[in-house]
């Protein structure tokens, strides 16, 4: 009968510090993801897909149709690069559950996530950049004046 109740509390402690730790994990990957989407400035959600969206929103009406179409040859890149993302965060939560922890093994695994992240942000930049060299000047001027209304209208929503 003692064994019984030595095993219980300690199985107890061990659920207790596992759903601890899982719980720390998330927390820790949604503070970094806010954190990150706030110094970067991104719009809501930061993902490639929603900037693409929003630089469609900011060219002049008549070259929407070709921006679509610009941006459409990387949807498959830009797709497969984001699908990484969740082996990236199973590779963070197995890092932060391995025993013993290791914080060498657990930085490595956030690096891939940042390095993705990068990677996903500096295609869709240069699918921007070579965008924009397409446009005439007078679109290039279009394109900056609604950049700025849009930087105004987030800058007034954060009252800065």
């Amino acid at each position: 009968m003692s064994d019984q109740g030595t095993d219980t509390p300690a199985k107890g402690r061990r659920l207790t510090r596992i759903v601890l730790i899982l719980s720390l994990a998330v927390n820790v990957i949604v503070i970094g993801m806010f954190a990150g989407h706030l110094i970067q400035g991104e719009p809501s959600g930061g993902s490639a897909a929603n900037q693409i969206r929003w630089i469609i929103k900011l060219v002049p009406e008549a070259r929407r149709d070709d921006t679509r179409a610009h941006f459409r040859e990387i949807r498959d890149d830009v797709r497969a690069a984001y699908m990484q993302r969740g082996d990236h965060l199973t590779a963070i939560a197995a890092a932060i559950k391995s025993e013993p922890f290791s914080a060498e093994v657990l930085e490595a695994a956030m690096q891939t996530r940042r390095d993705g992240g990068i990677a996903r942000q500096e295609l869709v930049q240069q699918h921007l950049v070579s965008l924009l060299e397409s446009f005439s000047d007078a679109e290039r001027a279009e394109f900056a004046k609604n950049l700025e209304g849009f930087l105004e209208r987030l800058r007034e929503r954060s009252g800065g």
